[in-house]
């Protein structure tokens, strides 16, 4: 076997990082706890118009969850399946959209462009396919899900959830249906999988055919309820206990292996913060077992983790930090290790003029980190009163290793981060980037070569947007989205060529320490 040699990225980013302005350097990687990730750079860059329908008629969205499918290369480009997971549906000003959770399939071709620019974002290049709602059975009668916020509870396949009365699915019954604002998908070979919700924060399981075939609870601490005592459940927005509104499970994936589960929170806690957004750092990561038929779809839990986010200025301007950078997505690169995507809330799509400080990707490690499963999982536990996390804790290590608004990538494919009044334009880089999927390097037979795909949520900003009500009846909102002065959002898809070296054999580090080589074997 022939060996080849690279030298050892030095660490990135320290874990808990703070940035005051804007982050625009290109980061090349960074070594943690044995593995080092390059980063070689944005490859291509690609869009599907926002104003494009599914099969239902209803305005596409993009993706707050993505996982990749029929990934393949026939020697001068590379094929794929983009599986879709658009969130809630279109909510902004007084129309809120009765959208059913579902998985757009969306055929593409990806050839890598490693030239220096500037070009236009064309490498991705994608076609519509088709649309599959998710379904679940309600006794005996088959409803969609609604993306309608929560109004009551009830009781469905044995748990108890957030629900709304609305139209089950075109011309349907007004029924009760559950509230699932779905935030991130796992797709198994088979066809089935798991997604996550951030109204109730808990794991729906989900058949080959996408129906809903149970639903998995986070410990009690988690779940949102009012104060104590009593904590009754209330799935809306005005929970004082568990998933803050709007930061629920954002991040799920599978082990490589297939044995285990992780899902982790957008942020803090209610009760793990204080009322200042600086302070809801300290997200908690849930760990579930798998590893047979019945776990798959029951999972069982058998670890939770603290994973520390970073603190941003949100204005870019200092001195102060005000904003934690929220996770939107994981990628499980081993049974310790993962990918995570923190970002700002600036960008196209946000409605205002703040500049893009910080999108980033993160590699995180919790073998150091302390398994705090059962000892704060009861309501109202706390890990971190009033944002400190408790000194019994050690967090998981992180540091970032892709900057999404690196300058050097971005002017090579004609982006931009002019957010200003009278700057933007289709091209400025959009504020939500959520989707994110790894698949090898097939032309080449290195196995630690990799792309990582990663896309945005567009918040289905389009000029017409038109969506399912809560009476059943397809509408359009002929002013689309006003934000941004109705600057089409567009689903949109990034590809990065990256290197993932993993620690290397004792055998090998004897060889290299003779040899006076500090390296990484390339096999």
């Amino acid at each position: 076997m022939k060996l080849q040699y690279l030298l050892v990225l030095a660490t990135a980013a320290a874990a808990n990082a703070q940035f005051l302005t804007p982050n625009l350097g290109f980061d090349p990687g960074g070594t943690l706890n044995g593995t080092t990730f390059i980063n070689n750079g944005l490859v291509g860059a690609g869009r599907l118009s926002a104003g494009t329908l599914d099969s239902f008629g209803e305005t596409l969205g993009a993706a707050s969850g993505l996982s990749i499918s029929n990934w393949g290369y026939n020697g001068s480009n590379f094929t794929g399946t983009f599986n879709v997971l658009p969130d809630r549906g279109f909510n902004a000003g007084t129309f809120f959209s009765n959208y059913a959770a579902r998985i757009h399939a969306v055929p593409f071709t990806f050839t890598p462009y490693t030239g220096a620019g500037p070009v236009g974002q064309t490498q991705i290049a994608m076609t519509y396919g088709s649309t599959t709602k998710l379904t679940y059975l309600d006794g005996v009668t088959t409803k969609f899900t609604s993306g309608l916020v929560p109004t009551g509870t009830g009781t469905i396949l044995g748990q108890t959830v957030g629900t709304v009365s609305a139209a089950n699915g075109p011309g349907g019954a007004t029924t009760n249906l559950i509230s699932f604002d779905a935030e991130a998908l796992h797709l198994f070979s088979d066809g089935s999988g798991y997604t996550s919700d951030e109204y109730g924060a808990y794991i729906a399981r989900f058949n080959s055919s996408k129906q809903i075939t149970g639903i998995t609870q986070l410990p009690a601490s988690a779940r949102p309820t009012n104060a104590l005592p009593g904590a009754v459940a209330n799935f809306g927005s005005t929970n004082t206990l568990g998933r803050n509104a709007n930061q629920g499970l954002e991040g799920l994936s599978v082990s490589p292996d297939g044995n285990k589960l992780f899902v982790m929170m957008q942020s803090a806690l209610v009760q793990d913060q204080t009322g200042n957004n600086e302070k809801r750092g300290n997200a908690r990561l849930y760990v579930y077992d798998i590893s047979t038929p019945a776990l798959k779809d029951t999972p069982g839990i058998i670890g939770e983790y603290v994973v520390q986010l970073p603190t941003i200025d949100r204005d870019g301007t200092g001195p102060a930090l005000d904003r934690t950078a929220s996770q939107s997505e994981i990628v499980m690169l081993s049974d310790t290790q993962f990918l995570m995507l923190p970002r700002d809330g600036n960008g196209l799509g946000s409605g205002d003029t703040r500049p893009a400080v910080f999108k980033v990707v993160s590699l995180v490690d919790i073998s150091t980190a302390t398994n705090i499963l059962g000892t704060y999982d009861a309501i109202g536990n706390q890990i971190s009163p009033s944002g400190a996390l408790d000194i019994a804790i050690t967090p998981a290590a992180r540091t970032e290793v892709i900057n999404l608004i690196s300058t050097t990538d971005l002017t090579k494919f004609s982006y931009n981060t002019n957010n200003g009044i009278g700057l933007k334009d289709i091209n400025t880089l959009s504020e939500k980037w959520e989707g994110m999927s790894l698949v090898p390097d097939l032309s080449t037979v290195d196995p630690d070569d990799y792309f990582l795909f990663v896309a945005n949520d567009n918040d289905f900003q389009a000029e017409t947007v038109t969506m399912l009500d809560a009476s059943g009846n397809l509408v359009s909102n002929p002013t689309g989205d006003p934000r941004d002065g109705g600057i089409t959002n567009d689903a949109q898809f990034l590809a990065y060529s990256v290197r993932i070296v993993p620690e290397p054999s004792a055998a090998l580090l004897v060889l290299l320490s003779g040899l006076g080589i500090i390296a990484r074997r390339r096999r």
